[in-house]
């Protein structure tokens, strides 16, 4: 049978075709039945047997005819069939394939009644054209093929042609090929009545122009409408629903266009024309597609949809390569299982609002994109850069696409070149994940961007659905990689990803301005990568980024660039918050700075967030009184320098800065935390701004403050600017115009000169006091507060010392029972060992302390000189214990 060997040969079970209304029947009329057969065959002619009965009924049948193998040839000078006749061709035992041929020069009209009796397949080639009158019907329990072509290729590389060779033919027990390798077709096919096949048989009909205003009937099974031009007309019909899964119809070309099928120049389909291929109680919807190159005009009803008991929605395709005009209803829901899909492919397309007509250029109506989103239709719309066209997707302002009904379904629209969106994106029922996507092909010319026109804002709302955009520019002329303006995102519970790339110079990889990204419990992911001049990766302004469950990602680089300085991420007035999720931000850039913040607050309400910054300025740059507060989570900062403007308050339960080379805090920032600050850092500086030279110096007066409120970890070679304060409120702190690091409870007094270890030794007073140490009871032992400063600076011992094999160490100990209060009062004094030399003078309190090189550090008085004394003696805390 042809349908076994039909698919062994490549046809796809994509096609489409659409042609422009041009009128093809001209010239074709029913001339009265004429079964004449010629002389080619020779002895094997074909024999005309009127007065036969064939199923109880009178009829005319098809005898003789030349037999090679399962093949039966038959060759006729006329061949057409008057209505109300029954012409049938003689199957005779072990024949599959019937092939017949017209060689006369009249077309073919069938007006009455076509068979086969018997199960093989029949082909009808006849290069002058086939009528399908007003009453023509089938009577074939095989497949029906019908071509205008000149022959029929078989698989042994011989041909059945209606033009007969002087010498004779060359018959042959090859099965006819697919219509993918028939050659041209030279006449047209009319079809005006109704066709029919048995279920899950396949009906070709292949000519020059092909219209159809009658019906095409395959249950199950597969309907190929091929030529040149194709046009369904009002009134048309085909019908491949099953009574399990729906079938195939083929109309113009293969799927996308692609493949060996001959394609349709020029395809319609009338506003009164439908396609069915919609599944039974339980099974898959079928498959539609229409195609053209050049031109197609596609209205009508086109279904493929999933059984009503279960399985799902079918694949429709409407598609052309040139010029598309779309206002199709178009429907491949399943109401008890998975939608379908609806794709659109031509090179350029515009999404337009209702009412809008013409072809001049492709367009697809937004009212027939969310009626097949209602009936939960995923729709899919593609572009290819071809011929003068380029490959963009517009989005007309006033083309809202809006769902109001019905279950999930996706939109995506992905183009080869850019994506502008101009009106809405909305979803008021059901999820719709939204996938953008620009430079589909990867050559880097496609960006997106959402953009109201010309004033108002655009809105993309996915009532719990995924939205993905994505671009990649290379030319100034294509704007940032994707580029959002006065633009909503929000996803009610889906994630967000936006991911652009930038190749040109001033061009950034994402640009977010004037705009909101919302995720509820979704997650939000922003990347973007600039590679050359002064583009930012992710730049960020007056755009309000929120999660209220999902944690929030933004990564950015500048990261190939020679020239010009942009940054990897920068932030610009920009809330971020996510409720009690992380945040991570990371930056990096070749010539600028990794992470840039100014006039932004970043907060989580206890999660934790991190900020990695690498940058040849600085890794991370702050700027206008940014707040980066995680309440009762963790601030984590790394970058290679780290600096602080002027207002910048760094707050968590922990905060935790890594800053390499340097850290500088300027006028009134802060760094606080209720447990713990660790900070690591060559240099630590305090640092305010000269606005008539343009350059930064160290001052004593900015009040930039380092507060904990628990622990404190230094571990920074040179400290500039700053004071170590005990006992001062967090109130008096911020306000005493000081930069103080504030230890936490009360700690060690230094209450001299600024620690700037490569400054040398900070002066001595000439009189010794107490030789007591005195520690503040707030930092008793059985408290939690610690305070550690290491580093790499301080005062080395001198030759005459006695030299400590090991660091003094005092551990703390863990306490199982309750231990009596605390008084406020001083502790005890605590007196060295007698391994001191008695005639040392007695010292007074540590008024300040020195570190060695290997970051140990010494508390010293005030004094101008200092006998040596050895260092080995520790006193356990547990001796202060009752």
């Amino acid at each position: 049978m042809v349908q076994a060997y039909w698919c062994r040969f490549g046809v796809s079970s994509f096609l489409g075709v659409v042609s422009l209304g041009v009128g093809i029947t001209t010239g074709m009329s029913a001339a009265g039945a004429q079964l004449i057969p010629d002389a080619s065959l020779g002895a094997d002619s074909s024999v005309v047997t009127p007065n036969a009965v064939i199923n109880g009924s009178g009829a005319t049948r098809i005898d003789g005819g030349a037999q090679r193998g399962a093949n039966l040839f038959h060759s006729f000078q006329e061949f057409s069939v008057n209505a109300g006749q029954r012409v049938y061709f003689a199957n005779p035992l072990g024949i599959d394939t019937i092939l017949s041929r017209v060689t006369g020069g009249s077309l073919s009209t069938i007006d009455g009644l076509l068979g086969v009796d018997g199960a093989a397949d029949l082909f009808l080639l006849n290069p002058h054209g086939v009528l399908f009158g007003a009453n023509a019907q089938l009577d074939l329990d095989g497949s029906f093929f019908v071509s205008t072509a000149n022959s029929l290729p078989l698989a042994d590389g011989h041909e059945f042609s209606a033009i007969p060779s002087p010498g004779g033919d060359l018959l042959s027990v090859s099965m006819p090929l697919g219509v993918q390798t028939w050659t041209a077709p030279q006449g047209n096919i009319a079809v005006r009545g109704s066709l029919a096949l048995a279920p899950e048989q396949t009906l070709t009909l292949f000519g020059d122009t092909v219209t159809s205003s009658g019906s095409l009937q395959v249950p199950g099974g597969t309907v190929q409408v091929l030529g040149n031009q194709v046009n369904l007309q009002n009134n048309a019909s085909i019908n491949v629903s099953g009574l399990t899964d729906g079938g195939t119809v083929l109309v113009g070309g293969d799927y996308q266009g692609q493949g060996t099928i001959p394609t349709a120049g020029r395809t319609t389909v009338a506003p009164g024309a439908t396609i069915r291929a919609d599944a039974g109680e339980w099974g898959q919807g079928g498959q539609i597609i229409i195609w053209a190159d050049e031109a197609a005009d596609i209205q009508g009803s086109l279904t493929a949809r999933g059984g009503t008991l279960g399985g799902d929605g079918g694949l429709i395709e409407t598609s052309a390569k040139d010029t598309l005009h779309v206002t199709a209803r178009v429907d491949a829901s399943a109401p008890s299982g998975s939608g379908g899909l609806w794709l659109i492919d031509p090179t350029n397309i515009t999404i337009v609002p209702m009412g809008v007509t013409g072809i001049d250029i492709s367009i697809v109506g937004a009212d027939q994109i969310n009626l097949a989103l209602n009936n939960g239709t995923s729709v899919t719309i593609t572009t290819n850069i071809g011929g003068s066209e380029a490959g963009d997707i517009t989005q007309e302002p006033g083309a809202v696409i809006e769902k109001t009904d019905g279950g999930a379904a996706t939109l995506t629209l992905e183009a080869d070149r850019n994506i502008l969106i101009q009106a809405d994106i909305l979803s008021m029922a059901g999820p719709l994940p939204v996938i953008l996507l620009g430079d589909r092909d990867g050559d880097g010319d496609g960006n997106v961007s959402i953009a109201p026109f010309p004033s108002g804002s655009v809105s993309i709302l996915s009532n719990g659905g995924d939205i993905s955009i994505t671009g990649n520019a290379n030319n100034i002329e294509f704007g940032n990689g994707v580029d959002l303006f006065l633009a909503s995102i929000e996803s009610d519970g889906g994630d967000i990803f936006i991911t652009g790339n930038a190749t040109m110079d001033a061009i950034n990889g994402v640009s977010l301005t004037s705009s909101t990204i919302e995720s509820g419990d979704g997650k939000i992911s922003i990347r973007g990568n600039a590679n050359t001049g002064s583009g930012n990766g992710v730049t960020i302004s007056s755009t309000s980024i929120e999660s209220s469950g999902g944690t929030i990602s933004i990564t950015g680089s500048n990261s190939n660039s020679t020239f010009g300085s942009g940054n990897g991420v920068r932030l610009f007035a920009s809330p971020i918050d996510s409720d009690g999720e992380n945040i991570e931000i990371v930056g990096n850039s070749v010539n600028g700075i990794g992470v840039f913040i100014a006039m932004e607050d970043i907060t989580s309400s206890g999660g934790t967030i991190s900020i990695t910054g690498m940058g040849d300025f600085n890794g991370i740059s702050t700027s206008s009184g940014p707040t980066i507060d995680a309440d009762q989570g963790k601030v984590l900062l790394t970058g290679n320098n780290i600096s602080f403007g002027e207002d910048t308050t760094v707050e968590g339960e922990t905060v935790k800065i890594d800053a390499g080379d340097r850290l500088d805090l300027f006028f009134n920032s802060l760094v606080f935390a209720t447990d713990l600050i660790q900070i690591e850092a060559d240099r630590l500086r305090a640092l305010d701004f000269d606005s008539f030279t343009s350059t930064v110096f160290v001052s004593d007066t900015v009040n930039a403050d380092i507060i904990s409120d628990n622990q404190l970890s230094l571990n920074v070679a040179q400290i500039e600017g700053f004071i170590f304060q005990e006992g001062l409120s967090f109130d008096e702190l911020r306000n005493n115009s000081t930069n103080d690091i504030s230890p936490p409870g009360a700690t060690a007094d230094n209450t001299g000169d600024d620690v700037e270890a490569d400054d040398g030794y900070p002066d001595l007073p000439a009189e010794p006091a107490s030789e007591n140490l005195t520690l503040s009871s707030a930092i008793g032992c059985n408290t939690d507060d610690r305070f550690i400063v290491s580093g790499r600076g301080g005062l080395p011992p001198g030759p005459t010392d006695p030299q400590a094999a090991d660091p003094v160490e005092i551990p703390w100990v863990a306490v199982d029972e309750e231990l009596p209060a605390v008084t406020t009062e001083a502790l005890p004094s605590i007196t060295r060992s007698d391994t001191r030399t008695e005639q040392l003078p007695r010292l007074v309190e540590a008024q300040g302390w020195i570190t060695d090189a290997d970051g140990q550090i010494y508390f010293v008085a005030d004094a101008s000189s200092i006998t040596p004394r050895s260092l080995t003696a520790a006193v356990p805390c547990n001796a202060w214990l009752p």
